[in-house]
């Protein structure tokens, strides 16, 4: 004979089973890689370079460039004009270090861990990973002030700059 709390346990059981059915269906359809929702065709990527494990989009083809968001976006600022730009273009898009997926090393007395001069070298190294000696870079923001970096550290590498979003150093101090 079955009892009311009987059927209830069978009930429960049974909704229990099915439901964990069914999340493995849902997962089993969503790619395994956050940014392909946003970014169908690219590649992820994570690159270690000298100071950190660099989180990366890209794709595309023609001459490359280094798409560098602001604070506090990731590279996923950039998912509505990526694919215009990956008909001309070989994009890629980091998360800056600290930012996103990338790593997040451990800060220094001197705070130099997190410059400016240290984000322009990851994003160097990640160009090289790609096999991109030369590159034109876009920044935004915070992204805009690596890459003005990035032009004074290296200049043989930056091949054309532009920085959106940024008021001049000297005109904040």
């Amino acid at each position: 004979m079955i009892t009311r709390r009987g059927l209830m346990k069978q009930t429960t059981a049974v909704a229990a089973v099915t439901a964990v059915g069914r999340l493995a269906d849902i997962e089993a359809q969503q790619p395994s890689d956050p940014s392909a929702l946003m970014f169908p065709g690219f590649k992820a990527s994570r690159i270690q370079t000298t100071g950190a494990i660099i989180n990366v989009v890209s794709g595309g083809q023609g001459p490359p460039l280094l798409l560098l968001h602001g604070y506090p976006q990731t590279h996923v600022l950039w998912h509505k004009i990526a694919p215009r730009l990956a008909a001309e273009f070989s994009l890629v898009m980091p998360d800056l270090r600290g930012y996103g997926d990338s790593s997040k090393p451990a800060d220094g007395t001197d705070h130099s861990t997190y410059s400016k001069r240290a984000m322009a070298l990851d994003q160097v190294e990640v160009m090289s990973h790609f096999g991109f000696q030369d590159f034109a870079v876009v920044g935004h923001d915070r992204g805009g002030r690596v890459a003005h970096r990035m032009a004074l550290d290296h200049p043989e590498r930056v091949t054309k700059l532009a920085v959106l979003d940024i008021v001049p150093t000297y005109k904040v101090c």
